[in-house]
């Protein structure tokens, strides 16, 4: 191996902080730092994993013309229609093997080298490419070449149950090069590795029955193309027995996955840095219910289940149809994310940070959830279809602009005032934090359109700045704020419509003022609201995309004693005078404006 580099990554165990790959002038260097509170580790591989200059070497030719293979060099040998390899060292491919299987098993302690340059080969009863040992493998797609590889529909297993892909290898793999791949698994998997998988500068595209491409320990993919049609996950890392393995590491590549389950999953960490991807799991938000189900977000079966106080019934829960999900935890540093989900579009067992990026997210599930804590530091966020929107047990909102569409809530904490995630509804999530269970929002612009409550935190909520535009439910059981503590606002900006019956504002120990309106009739849809000062200068707007029957307006330019002006669809509706810091017009059904 020539000189090593480390790629280092968090394992993040309470918080995700700021991580991000870095990549050296000669091209070949990946690494991370992370400021994060917990442990990290590190891998170390060398610039052997992108070189695809093998000219320098010896070289065993290996050329294949259906049955009949010549071979030129040492380490290779044609035995009874397969291809067996015994030594370290580069081995060139080039034509057809019908029928046939590469075997790799050498015991030394150096690579095996294999270039790919116009390959097709196909085995009936097996992996047409097997490494049953080998230090390292190196595959090098030789730049503008076509590569394909085919199994049969039926394998013959080893005692070991292996091999299960078309390109299995017990140990660790890299693929690089700019030449092409293209895989058709007809039994189970595409491509997997029992340890590391790299893969560098490749275009790959596979169809499989099951999983695209498994990395058990690790999954590295950077400067990649990726296609992949599969019945179970698109990528993977599968390693849930080591804290420090199953990671999944992507930067700089175009992922494109249509996926019958998870479509990118990790077991501890996946990390995007960069990217382009357009991911589909499990049918895309239109499948987000069973066949046998009726209505929204019944992810396997029907909802409310039966004994919870209402008729219904439970059926078996399908498969994890997530499109980024990882057991612990998710860091994107950046990306462009087209996501349609017929589960959760961005899902993690523990934490989540998003640090920027372009998102435009479709679920049948949640559009962003994290069982314990969820951080937000930038990015814009579109949430065009979902459940609920963005749920944790902590919810950290410090910038970006966010824009949620929700059949039920919004933004939604531990489940809300009104449980509806936590009642048994098929697909639902677990929160890990049963105390502190925080929303926080320090910066950014927030919109919300939800069918349930606007914002629904069961706990606390603390804004020191930011603009939220909340468009809330019309039905009287939910509102456009719902909150179990306190809210209490320092700065920024609020403005919300919905229904009256729930109605809330932020907590009267706010250091900034409200206006609260409950109207004695309800007000039309798509009919601006503009608040004015004494001077004729609009402090804040809002146009609702449904009827309602309560407005908050919370802001940090109100000042207390002065006059405001409300006008709706262009009318001058009410003046009022700010004389406390909850001004209340009209009569608030809920009689506790502000902590109920």
């Amino acid at each position: 191996m020539k000189k090593g580099y480390l790629l280092n990554f968090s394992i993040l165990l309470v918080f995700l902080s700021s991580c991000s790959f870095i990549q050296s002038s000669d091209g070949s260097t990946i690494s991370s730092s992370s400021s994060s509170i917990v442990s990290s580790t590190s891998i170390e591989y060398g610039l052997d994993d992108t070189n695809t200059d093998y000219s320098g070497n010896v070289i065993t030719s290996i050329i294949m013309n259906n049955q009949e293979v010549t071979i030129n060099g040492d380490g290779a040998y044609y035995i009874g229609g397969n291809i067996e390899i015994t030594n370290s060292g580069v081995y060139y491919f080039n034509g057809t093997l019908d029928n046939g299987q590469i075997i790799i098993e050498s015991n030394d302690e150096n690579t095996v080298w294999l270039v790919f340059d116009g390959i097709d080969i196909t085995y009936e009863s097996g992996a047409p490419i097997f490494v049953k040992e080998a230090a390292k493998t190196i595959v090098t797609l030789k730049e503008g070449s076509n590569n394909y590889l085919e199994d049969g529909a039926t394998y013959i297993l080893n005692e070991d149950e292996e091999p299960t892909a078309v390109f299995f290898s017990k140990d660790d793999l890299v693929i690089n090069g700019g030449g092409s791949l293209n895989i058709s698994a007809n039994y189970n998997d595409g491509i997997i590795s029992k340890d590391d998988l790299k893969i560098f500068n490749s275009n790959i595209e596979i169809t499989a029955l099951d999983d695209g491409i498994v990395g058990k320990d690790l999954l590295l993919i950077s400067n990649a193309n990726i296609t992949i049609n599969s019945g179970g996950d698109g990528l993977k890392s599968s390693n849930d027995k080591d804290s420090d393995k199953g990671v999944v590491l992507i930067e700089n590549s175009n992922i494109n996955i249509e996926s019958g389950a998870d479509s990118i999953q990790a077991e501890s960490l996946l990390q995007i840095n960069s990217g382009i991807f357009n991911l589909v799991s499990g049918g895309g938000s239109a499948n987000s219910s069973s066949s046998s189900s009726g209505g929204w977000g019944q992810w396997g079966g029907t909802f409310p289940p039966e004994g919870s106080g209402s008729s219904g019934s439970t059926t078996s829960t399908s498969d994890s149809a997530k499109a980024l999900k990882a057991s612990q935890n998710i860091l994107i540093n950046d990306g462009t994310f087209v996501i349609d989900s017929s589960d959760d579009s961005i899902h993690s067992n523990f934490s989540i940070q998003i640090n920027k990026g372009n998102y435009t997210l479709s679920s049948g599930d949640d559009g962003i959830h994290a069982d314990s804590e969820i951080v937000i530091n930038g990015g814009d966020i579109n949430i065009l279809k979902s459940y609920e929107g963005i749920e944790s047990s902590i919810i950290t909102i410090n910038d970006g602009n966010i824009n949620v569409v929700a059949s039920d809530d919004g933004i939604n904490v531990a489940g809300g005032n009104d449980s509806s995630s936590i009642l048994g509804r098929p697909g639902q999530n677990n929160f890990i934090n049963s105390s502190n269970r925080m929303l926080y929002i320090n910066g950014g612009t927030i919109y919300v359109n939800a069918s349930g409550d606007g914002i629904d935190v069961n706990g606390s909520i603390v804004m020191n700045s930011g603009n939220v535009y909340v468009n809330g439910p019309t039905s009287s059981a939910n509102g456009a704020l719902d909150y179990d503590g306190i809210f209490n606002v320092s700065g920024g900006n609020i403005i919300g419509v919905g229904s009256s019956g729930m109605a809330q504002t932020p907590s009267s120990t706010s250091a900034i003022y409200t206006i609260s309106v409950t109207f004695t009739s309800t007000q039309s849809a798509n009919k601006e609201i503009i608040l004015k000062d004494s001077n004729d200068n609009i402090l804040l707007s809002l146009t609702p995309a449904k009827i309602y029957n309560s407005l908050v307006i919370t802001s940090e330019k109100l000042v207390k004693g002065e006059t405001y002006y409300l006008y709706i669809g262009g009318q001058e509706y009410t003046s009022v005078i700010l004389s406390s810091t909850i001004t209340s017009i009209g009569n608030n059904n809920s009689g506790f404006p502000g902590n109920r």
